[in-house]
């Protein structure tokens, strides 16, 4: 039966040997899943800023509502 590696085992494994962090925090490309753009900012930081300066959630609230109001019961 051949060895079989843990997921934690291949993230060691694969961690870049040059440890570089964010340029808006403090997370570093040692962190599984970690992404870094061309302007040394994580990916962590990019969702935020997605999330709190693009994404227009009283927008996406009203959509939610009417695709929930397409499938609601008239019934009571």
């Amino acid at each position: 039966m051949a060895f079989k590696r843990s997921n934690l085992e291949k993230q060691i494994i694969n961690l870049p040997k040059e440890v570089k962090y964010c340029k808006k925090c403090v997370i570093s490309n040692q962190r599984p899943r970690i992404a870094f753009d061309e302007e040394g900012v994580c990916s962590a930081c990019r969702n935020v800023y997605y999330k709190n300066n693009v994404v227009n959630w009283n927008e996406r609230e009203k959509e939610l509502r009417n695709l929930l109001d397409q499938h609601r019961r008239t019934d009571g």
